[in-house]
C-alpha cells in the first residue's frame, strides 16, 4: 500500500512540477510521510523515477495490449494500437506528463526512449501483418507513426485544446496507406 501512494504522489508532483521539482522530500510531504520512509521504500530519487515510470508504462501497456487482443482483424489492431495509446494517455494526463518527464531526465537509468528499438517492434510486426509490409518498410512506418503520437501528446500536454482525436485520426491514415514505393535513384 504505501509503495502505491509514493509512485501515485510521484506522479502528481512531477505533473505539477516536472522532474526539476521532484525530490524524495516532496513525494513524502504528499503521501504524509517521512522522507526516511520514502527511502527505505524506494531508494534514491533515480530509482523512485524510473519504478514510477516503469509502474505507469506497465499500465499504459496492458491497456492497449487489451484493445489490441479485441480487434477483430490485423488492419484494425493497427487502429486499435494507435487510438488505445492517445485514449490511455488523455485519460491519464498526469502519468502522460510522467513519462514524457521521465524519458527527459538522462539519470534516471530509464532504458526506454523515443529511438529505442524495441519501442516500435510492436507496431511494425502488426504493421507487416496488415499490410504486407516488409520489415523495413513496416519499420520505417512504426518510426513515423511513433513519432506522430509523440508529437500529438506533446502538443496536447502544451495546449490541452489541441485535437487529438483528429490527430489520431490523420495518423491512422498515415498507418493505413498503401505501400509507397521507392522511386528510382530515391534513397
Amino acid at each position: 500500500m504505501r509503495r502505491s501512494q509514493i509512485l501515485d504522489a510521484t506522479i502528481a508532483v512531477i505533473a505539477e512540477h516536472g522532474a526539476a521539482g521532484l525530490s524524495l522530500q516532496s513525494v513524502a510531504d504528499v503521501v504524509g510521510i517521512t522522507k526516511a520512509a520514502v527511502i527505505y521504500h524506494v531508494g534514491t530519487k533515480q530509482q523512485l523515477v524510473k519504478e514510477t515510470y516503469e509502474h505507469v508504462l506497465a499500465r499504459y501497456i496492458d491497456h492497449i495490449a487489451r484493445e489490441v487482443d479485441a480487434a477483430p482483424d490485423p488492419r484494425s489492431a493497427v487502429v486499435a494500437y494507435l487510438r488505445a495509446q492517445t485514449a490511455w494517455l488523455q485519460s491519464n494526463r498526469d502519468s502522460a506528463r510522467l513519462i514524457v518527464e521521465a524519458l527527459a531526465t538522462s539519470d534516471a537509468g530509464i532504458e526506454d526512449a523515443p529511438h529505442s528499438p524495441r519501442r516500435h517492434d510492436a507496431l511494425t510486426a502488426m504493421l507487416t501483418e496488415a499490410l504486407g509490409l516488409d520489415e523495413g518498410a513496416a519499420r520505417i512506418r512504426a518510426v513515423v507513426l511513433a513519432g506522430a503520437t509523440d508529437a500529438a501528446i506533446s502538443a496536447w500536454l502544451d495546449d490541452p485544446g489541441f485535437d487529438v482525436t483528429a490527430a489520431t485520426e490523420v495518423i491512422e491514415d498515415i498507418a493505413l496507406m498503401a505501400p509507397v514505393t521507392p522511386q528510382p535513384g530515391s534513397r
